[in-house]
């Protein structure tokens, strides 16, 4: 994150302005709303000032010798023993709002117990991720 926060290359204003306007499409497809141009491209200055804000001060905070950096792995992180975890996953395709979730349910040591795929029919991406849900508890 320091490094991107610190490139001078323009990849991380790029990746902003496809962030947003990946969001305003979504927007318009799940909502069936978005933002003006207008809207949108106050959005995304703003955001660019709070990315200058963010380089400034990382830069300040690498010039002072004060920043401590650290690896953080992430991973699985396995359920107390006796316990599972399901792990799932909604889509819907859009435009035609067609859904589809699966999944998989694990021990505490990672193996898997059961997987599941269900045809979800048609819903919102939040619905197609509550019927995931439902559809591993059901598998348990």
């Amino acid at each position: 994150m320091i490094n991107n926060l610190c490139n001078v290359d323009k990849g991380v204003d790029f990746g902003l302005v496809c962030w947003h306007l990946w969001k305003q499409r979504n927007k318009e497809c799940m909502d069936m709303k978005g933002y003006s141009e207008v809207s949108l491209s106050c959005k995304i200055e703003a955001w660019f000032r709070i990315l200058k804000n963010a380089q400034q001060n990382v830069a300040r905070c690498l010039n002072s010798g004060t920043c401590m950096r650290m690896a953080i792995d992430l991973a699985w992180e396995p359920p107390l023993e006796g316990c599972v975890q399901i792990q799932k996953n909604g889509y819907v395709l859009s435009p035609s709002w067609e859904a589809s979730g699966g999944g998989l349910i694990r021990d505490n040591l990672g193996r898997c117990l059961a997987a599941f795929v269900c045809n979800l029919g048609k819903c919102s991406i939040t619905a197609a991720e509550l019927k995931g849900a439902v559809e591993g508890l059901k598998a348990v």
